[in-house]
């Protein structure tokens, strides 16, 4: 616990992950997000506004890790409908799970491409987004501070959510809501690190350039052009 109003100001570019969490909990929104000269979000904070209180220390999971849970059961799925699981990257398990959820009225927050092709976390109960978030996305995504809000006030009105991320966006809004719920259900990716948003956006704008028209869609493994041989 930070006794000095120290701030993420003290986290290291290389042990920062852009949870997110330090931007959301910041009473006075003196926190936003910029890209680092590597290309991924890392928070900046505007010291006119500051006040110095440690919450976005304190509440940092690189700072304060979450709590760790002992290894438990693991199994491996697949699934069974061919359509959507030519759809996903993988397995198709995230697909399933999602839609079963959204059938008992759950909510699930999961990773899509925004207007600008950028990976972003929303939370919904359309089944029309869940398609979207078919698909890996190899750069970092941004889980903005209304969908961290919005994850809170589902939450506490007894809805349940189904959170897919990476473990430490996992960790980021574990620590944003400080306590475990029952209702909050998490998958989390196994990560092997992710390219950085800012490079990602600098591909697409140069592929836009080279094309002369505009990218409106962006799949990564396609299975439709060859990611596993077809018989």
């Amino acid at each position: 616990m930070s006794v000095n109003g120290d701030t993420i100001e003290k986290v290291e570019e290389t042990s920062c992950t852009g949870c997110g969490c330090c931007i959301v909990v910041c009473p006075i929104h003196a926190i936003s997000f910029h890209y680092n000269n590597e290309g991924f979000f890392f928070p900046k904070i505007d010291n006119a506004k500051c006040v110095h209180c440690a919450i976005c220390y304190n509440h940092c999971p690189e700072i304060k890790p979450v709590k760790k849970y002992a290894r438990g059961y693991v199994s491996v799925i697949q699934l069974k409908d061919e359509t959507q699981m030519v759809n996903s990257a993988s397995g198709g398990g995230f697909y399933g799970l999602a839609k079963n959820s959204l059938s008992q009225d759950w909510l699930v927050c999961g990773c899509v491409l925004n207007e600008e092709m950028l990976p972003t976390h929303i939370l919904t109960n359309k089944l029309s987004d869940i398609t979207r978030m078919q698909g890996a996305k190899y750069v970092q995504s941004k889980v903005n501070a209304e969908t961290y809000q919005e994850i809170y006030t589902s939450l506490q009105d007894g809805r349940k959510v189904l959170f897919s991320g990476t473990p430490c966006q996992i960790a980021g809004l574990k620590s944003f809501l400080e306590k475990e719920y029952e209702n909050l259900h998490t998958v989390g990716l196994i990560c092997h690190g992710v390219a950085g948003p800012g490079l990602y956006l600098h591909y697409i704008k140069k592929k836009q350039n080279e094309i002369g028209g505009v990218i409106k869609d962006v799949q990564f493994r396609s299975r439709l052009v060859g990611h596993y041989p077809h018989n």
